[in-house]
C-alpha cells in the first residue's frame, strides 16, 4: 500500500493482490486522459476501480461507463458535489444539473446496479438548495422510467435488459481546512438542529423513491478542526495540556 498526501491535492494508489485501485481527490488536473489510464491498468491487472468518478467525465464521454462497469464492477460512486447549482458555484465545481443528468442516464444504460452519490454540506445551503436537490432526485427516477420503456420498445440500447439502478446518496459536512476557502466556516455545533431539518424534504424524498440517504454532520469531527483552523488559542491550548498531561492521543476525529 502506498499513500502520498498533498495539502493541495490528495492522492493514494492501493495494490491489493491482482486488483488496483485508484483514489484522486478532485482537483481537476489529475483527471486527464482517464479513459486511457483505465484501458492501460486493466491490460496488468484484474480488477481497476476509480473510487471516486467525476461528473464532467461520466458525461462527455458516454463509453467510460460502460469501460468502468467492465472493469469495476456494478457499482460506481459519483461525486455530486453540492445539493444545487448554485452551492456547487460556491465549492467551485464547474457542473449543472444537465451534466448530472447526462451522467447518470450514461450510468444507468451501462447497467450498474447500485450508484453513490457523494454530497457536501457546506452549511449555507438554503431551503431552496435542498429543494433543487430533492427535484434532482425525482428527474432521476423519471428519466429511469423513460429509458425502460425506450430500451422496451428498441428504441435505444442498453448493457442490461432493464434498469435496475438502486441510489445512495451521502451528505457530509465540509471540513474547514487551514489555508482553504473555506477555514472560517462556522463551527456545525452553531447550526446543527437547523442543518438537520433542513435535510428532512430531502430523506423524505429518498424514502419515496427507496433511495439510500446517510447524513454525516458530526460536530464531534467538524468543530474541532474548525476551531484549530481559526487559530483560537485558548482552544488549541486546551488540546495541547489534554495530549500532555491527560496522555490523550491526538487523531483526526478527537
Amino acid at each position: 500500500v502506498q499513500d502520498t498526501y498533498d495539502p493541495v491535492n490528495t492522492k493514494s494508489h492501493t495494490f491489493i493482490g491482482s486488483g488496483f485501485s485508484v483514489h484522486q481527490s478532485l482537483n481537476w488536473s489529475s483527471y486527464y486522459n482517464v479513459r486511457e489510464l483505465l484501458l492501460g491498468l486493466s491490460s496488468k491487472f484484474s480488477y481497476v476501480n476509480l473510487i471516486s468518478n467525476r461528473v464532467d467525465e461520466l458525461f462527455w464521454n458516454e463509453q467510460l461507463p460502460l469501460i468502468i462497469r467492465n472493469l469495476s464492477g456494478s457499482t460506481i460512486t459519483v461525486g455530486l458535489e453540492g445539493a444545487s447549482d448554485k452551492m456547487r458555484r460556491f465549492f467551485g465545481k464547474g457542473l449543472s444539473e444537465e451534466m448530472l443528468l447526462g451522467a447518470v442516464r450514461n450510468i444507468m444504460l451501462a447497467g450498474f446496479s447500485q450508484t453513490k452519490f457523494f454530497c457536501i454540506y457546506g452549511g449555507y445551503e438554503t431551503e431552496e438548495d435542498i429543494l433543487e436537490m430533492c427535484s434532482l432526485v425525482e428527474k432521476i427516477e423519471a428519466m429511469k422510467f423513460e429509458l425502460n420503456n425506450q430500451i422496451k420498445d428498441g428504441s435505444i440500447q442498453a448493457n442490461v435488459p432493464i434498469i435496475k439502478t438502486r441510489f445512495r446518496v451521502s451528505f457530509m459536512m465540509v471540513v474547514p481546512s487551514l489555508g482553504t476557502p473555506f477555514q472560517f466556516l462556522k463551527p456545525l455545533v452553531c447550526y446543527e438542529d437547523r442543518a438537520q431539518r433542513m435535510l428532512d424534504p430531502l430523506v423524505e424524498t429518498c424514502r419515496k423513491y427507496k433511495w439510500r440517504f446517510r447524513c454525516s454532520l458530526k460536530r464531534h469531527e467538524v468543530t474541532p478542526e474548525n476551531m484549530l483552523s481559526l487559530g483560537i488559542r485558548k482552544f488549541t491550548e486546551l488540546v495541547c495540556r489534554l495530549v500532555l498531561e491527560q496522555g490523550i492521543i491526538w487523531n483526526r476525529n478527537v
